[in-house]
Protein backbone atom coordinates (compact mmCIF):
# COMPACT_ATOMS: atom_id res chain seq x y z
CA UNK A 1 0.00 0.00 0.00
CA UNK A 2 3.02 2.52 0.73
CA UNK A 3 3.68 2.26 -2.90
CA UNK A 4 0.54 2.95 -4.41
CA UNK A 5 0.45 -0.43 -6.81
CA UNK A 6 -2.43 -0.56 -8.67
CA UNK A 7 -3.21 -3.05 -10.72
CA UNK A 8 -6.00 -2.61 -13.98
CA UNK A 9 -7.25 -5.74 -16.28
CA UNK A 10 -8.83 -4.91 -19.37
CA UNK A 11 -9.56 -6.82 -22.68
CA UNK A 12 -6.51 -6.39 -24.25
CA UNK A 13 -3.96 -5.19 -21.98
CA UNK A 14 -3.03 -5.32 -18.16
CA UNK A 15 -2.03 -1.97 -16.69
CA UNK A 16 0.54 -1.86 -13.83
CA UNK A 17 1.01 1.18 -11.88
CA UNK A 18 3.61 1.86 -9.43
CA UNK A 19 3.45 5.71 -8.07
CA UNK A 20 3.38 7.82 -10.83
CA UNK A 21 4.66 5.18 -13.16
CA UNK A 22 2.82 2.93 -15.40
CA UNK A 23 3.30 -0.86 -17.35
CA UNK A 24 1.65 -1.76 -20.04
CA UNK A 25 1.40 -5.75 -20.77
CA UNK A 26 -0.59 -6.45 -24.04
CA UNK A 27 -2.61 -9.69 -23.18
CA UNK A 28 -5.14 -11.45 -24.50
CA UNK A 29 -7.33 -14.84 -23.43
CA UNK A 30 -6.89 -17.92 -25.27
CA UNK A 31 -8.87 -21.32 -24.97
CA UNK A 32 -6.66 -24.50 -24.64
CA UNK A 33 -9.04 -27.27 -24.91
CA UNK A 34 -11.22 -26.66 -21.54
CA UNK A 35 -9.26 -24.30 -20.27
CA UNK A 36 -9.24 -20.39 -21.23
CA UNK A 37 -5.58 -19.02 -19.70
CA UNK A 38 -4.79 -14.75 -19.66
CA UNK A 39 -1.44 -14.78 -22.05
CA UNK A 40 0.76 -12.02 -21.49
CA UNK A 41 1.75 -10.85 -25.16
CA UNK A 42 4.21 -13.25 -26.84
CA UNK A 43 5.62 -14.74 -23.73
CA UNK A 44 4.72 -18.81 -23.97
CA UNK A 45 5.16 -20.84 -21.05
CA UNK A 46 8.12 -22.84 -20.62
CA UNK A 47 6.05 -25.81 -18.55
CA UNK A 48 5.51 -28.41 -21.32
CA UNK A 49 1.51 -29.60 -22.00
CA UNK A 50 1.61 -33.23 -21.26
CA UNK A 51 -1.56 -33.61 -23.67
CA UNK A 52 0.98 -32.69 -26.45
CA UNK A 53 4.13 -34.64 -24.88
CA UNK A 54 1.79 -37.88 -25.25
CA UNK A 55 0.70 -37.43 -28.41
CA UNK A 56 4.18 -36.42 -30.19
CA UNK A 57 5.33 -39.85 -28.00
CA UNK A 58 2.09 -42.26 -29.39
CA UNK A 59 2.75 -40.59 -32.77
CA UNK A 60 6.23 -42.21 -33.13
CA UNK A 61 4.74 -45.16 -31.88
CA UNK A 62 1.86 -45.43 -34.14
CA UNK A 63 4.91 -44.47 -37.40
CA UNK A 64 6.61 -47.17 -35.57
CA UNK A 65 3.54 -49.51 -35.65
CA UNK A 66 2.47 -48.61 -39.31
CA UNK A 67 6.18 -48.93 -40.65
CA UNK A 68 7.33 -52.39 -38.70
CA UNK A 69 4.14 -53.97 -37.55
CA UNK A 70 6.26 -53.18 -33.57
CA UNK A 71 2.76 -52.43 -31.75
CA UNK A 72 3.25 -50.47 -28.48
CA UNK A 73 1.50 -50.76 -25.31
CA UNK A 74 0.67 -46.66 -25.53
CA UNK A 75 -1.37 -47.36 -28.64
CA UNK A 76 -2.81 -50.92 -28.63
CA UNK A 77 -6.29 -50.05 -28.27
CA UNK A 78 -6.64 -47.06 -30.88
CA UNK A 79 -8.05 -47.76 -34.17
CA UNK A 80 -6.29 -47.81 -37.49
CA UNK A 81 -8.00 -44.72 -38.27
CA UNK A 82 -6.88 -42.89 -35.16
CA UNK A 83 -3.37 -44.20 -35.95
CA UNK A 84 -2.30 -42.77 -38.95
CA UNK A 85 -4.05 -39.62 -37.11
CA UNK A 86 -1.24 -39.88 -34.60
CA UNK A 87 1.97 -40.82 -36.86
CA UNK A 88 1.29 -37.64 -38.99
CA UNK A 89 2.29 -35.93 -35.92
CA UNK A 90 5.95 -37.57 -35.92
CA UNK A 91 6.66 -36.24 -39.80
CA UNK A 92 6.68 -32.97 -38.26
CA UNK A 93 9.69 -30.43 -38.19
CA UNK A 94 12.23 -31.17 -35.86
CA UNK A 95 12.03 -27.63 -34.39
CA UNK A 96 8.05 -28.11 -33.97
CA UNK A 97 8.49 -31.38 -32.31
CA UNK A 98 11.00 -29.77 -30.10
CA UNK A 99 9.05 -26.93 -29.06
CA UNK A 100 6.26 -29.07 -28.73
CA UNK A 101 8.28 -30.80 -25.98
CA UNK A 102 9.51 -27.85 -24.17
CA UNK A 103 6.22 -25.77 -24.01
CA UNK A 104 7.62 -22.98 -26.17
CA UNK A 105 4.40 -23.95 -29.14
CA UNK A 106 1.93 -20.87 -29.35
CA UNK A 107 -1.02 -20.57 -26.96
CA UNK A 108 -3.45 -21.92 -29.59
CA UNK A 109 -2.16 -25.07 -30.12
CA UNK A 110 -3.47 -27.74 -28.63
CA UNK A 111 -3.78 -31.49 -28.72
CA UNK A 112 -7.19 -31.69 -29.68
CA UNK A 113 -6.13 -28.92 -32.97
CA UNK A 114 -2.98 -31.12 -33.49
CA UNK A 115 -4.78 -34.75 -33.58
CA UNK A 116 -7.63 -33.08 -36.13
CA UNK A 117 -4.92 -31.76 -38.58
CA UNK A 118 -5.82 -33.74 -41.68
CA UNK A 119 -4.06 -31.90 -44.48
CA UNK A 120 -0.41 -31.48 -42.77
CA UNK A 121 1.72 -30.33 -45.01
CA UNK A 122 5.10 -32.06 -46.05
CA UNK A 123 7.42 -29.20 -46.70
CA UNK A 124 8.29 -27.66 -43.18
CA UNK A 125 7.94 -23.77 -43.41
CA UNK A 126 4.15 -24.97 -44.39
CA UNK A 127 4.24 -26.40 -41.22
CA UNK A 128 5.56 -23.62 -39.29
CA UNK A 129 2.90 -21.64 -40.78
CA UNK A 130 -0.38 -23.90 -40.21
CA UNK A 131 0.44 -23.96 -36.59
CA UNK A 132 1.57 -20.85 -36.13
CA UNK A 133 4.77 -21.13 -35.17
CA UNK A 134 6.15 -18.52 -38.23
Amino acid sequence: MALQVRIELQEAAIIIGIGADKITLASKLVKRGNDVRLVIAEYRTASPDPILCKLVAQGFAARDYLITGTLHLCIREYSPRYLKGLARISWLAPDLIGALLDGSQPPHLTGRRLIRANAIPLDWPSQRKMFGFA
